[in-house]
């Protein structure tokens, strides 16, 4: 896990959207697991990314864009609802079964959509800007959990514990 620190305007999204394809480089090359991503789509299968709420389908309603995010990678039904059920601490009140669409829900819920929908394609390579933006200190929390336990395994780490 990484996490990059920097002020504002420091490049710190440009970054990622150079990870991600979404601006080329005056020069050099981008590269994800050695994959330049200007010229292959491999990564595309190892990678999730949550920048933003512009990535997510504003009038889709969260199931629809997680059953629609698992089908691209080929993620059955039971898949989808065994890897929402791993979330729900995470998405709790307000995102599942709520009948809204992702436009309607608070900035929060929507990061929470857009970072639950990243976590159950279990990528490899997992790009956050700003993932605790607009999130309620639960859900930081939890969020803080959930990416330790992906990154090392079943075992828990909290902040100020050795690791």
């Amino acid at each position: 896990m990484t996490g990059l620190v920097g002020n504002n305007g420091a490049g710190k999204t440009t970054l990622f959207r150079l990870l991600l394809d979404l601006v080329r480089a005056n020069s050099g090359e981008t590269l994800l697991k050695g994959k330049n991503v200007a010229r292959a789509e491999s990564w595309k299968s190892f990678t999730a990314a949550y920048l933003d709420d512009s990535f997510l389908p504003g009038y889709l309603t969260p199931e629809e864009y997680f059953y629609f995010t698992g089908g691209l990678h080929r993620m059955a039904k039971a898949e989808v609802d065994e890897g929402l059920r791993n979330l729900t601490a995470f998405l709790s009140d307000g995102v599942l079964n709520s009948g809204k669409y992702i436009r309607d829900l608070s900035k929060g819920n929507q990061a929470k959509v857009g970072i639950a929908a990243c976590l159950l394609q279990k990528p490899e390579i997992l790009i956050l800007d700003e993932p605790f933006a607009n999130l309620d200190p639960t859900s930081q929390l939890t969020l803080v959990d959930m990416l330790a336990t992906a990154v090392r395994g079943t075992e828990k780490y909290y902040p100020g514990e050795q690791p």
